[in-house]
């Protein structure tokens, strides 16, 4: 569904219930990014584009090189909202600003410590996130 509203009107209170997540004006949360069967990488700094075909809008250089080239390929990726329960991740999935690289490192998810929900079709997601 396309979403217009008038500016200063309120906006429709169905969509909202609908997704909340794509309904949001808000910065978006950390998430994970997977591109393939076993890398994963922390993305911040990201905008849902559309709903239908889902499409997402960040920097080139906000998720390492080989992810992007993966991307760039197979034109699917998976994305799962990070939540407290993966804070124990961040220091190995933050990135250190070096060499004009604002991502950090792709990593599995076993070196994360996380575990992955295998769909047909699709890269894995982080099996406990609530948005997947």
């Amino acid at each position: 569904n396309d979403i217009f509203w008038k500016v200063g009107s309120r906006f429709p209170q169905t969509q909202l219930r609908a997704d909340p997540f794509l309904t949001s004006v808000a910065p978006r949360p950390a998430a994970w990014i997977c591109t393939d069967q076993d890398e994963i990488a922390l993305l911040e700094g990201y905008t849902i584009a559309c709903d239908s075909p889902p499409s997402l809008i960040f920097g080139s250089k906000a998720i390492p090189s080989s992810m992007l080239e993966t991307l760039k390929e197979k034109k699917l990726c998976s994305l799962s909202i990070a939540t407290v329960r993966e804070r124990h991740c961040l220091p190995y999935a933050s990135f250190r600003a070096k060499d004009d690289v604002t991502s950090g490192p792709a990593l599995t998810f076993q070196k994360l410590g996380l575990f992955p929900v295998t769909r047909s079709n699709r890269p894995p997601a982080v099996d406990r996130s609530p948005v997947q």
